[in-house]
């Protein structure tokens, strides 16, 4: 027998029948098992990943600039809606005070004053709603561990609803 002869009856010896069914069963093993233990991997340092996430996130530069923004707009948009009450009460108050009711008789100008005292209401109704809304939304983000940490020093932590300044109510 020639030493190819022998080289080629040597290798087909090696790859058996027996032996390559346990090749292809050891791999059928490894494509099954190395997912479910990747998986418990990322479950079990999933805590410490998601703690060191949240790090990541609350230093990122994007979060530290909408944050910052966020409080700084909410607060003046407060400051804004307290003066745009004020106006709209007043316009309210002036149209009472100078616009005479019309008499039962006169059903058109009823009508009218009545939708005019009707919008200056809505408008000052909305005004307030968008005003608590803006409290209400400062005040969530002041508490939530992306964003409370880059606020201004010179904005309240909280804005304080029942005081005058930022109470959403008309003066």
């Amino acid at each position: 027998m020639s030493d190819f002869e022998q080289k080629w009856e040597s290798e087909l010896h090696r790859w058996d029948p027996r032996r390559v069914k346990i090749t292809i069963a050891a791999f059928v093993a490894v494509l099954l098992i190395a997912p479910v233990a990747i998986w418990g991997v990322r479950v079990a340092t999933s805590d410490t990943r998601g703690a060191g996430n949240v790090e990541i996130e609350r230093n990122s530069a994007e979060n530290r600039i909408r944050a910052q923004a966020f409080f700084e707009q909410s607060y003046e948009d407060v400051k804004k809606f307290e003066v745009q009450i004020g106006d709209a009460q007043k316009a309210y108050d002036d149209f009472i005070a100078t616009t005479p009711k019309p008499t039962a008789d006169d059903v058109v100008a009823a009508q009218l004053y009545g939708q005019r005292l009707s919008g200056l209401q809505t408008t000052l109704t909305g005004l307030q709603q968008q005003c608590q809304n803006t409290v209400a939304d400062y005040n969530a983000e002041a508490r939530k561990t992306l964003a409370a940490e880059w606020r201004s020093d010179e904005l309240p932590y909280q804005i304080d609803a029942s005081s005058p300044a930022t109470d959403c109510k008309s003066s």
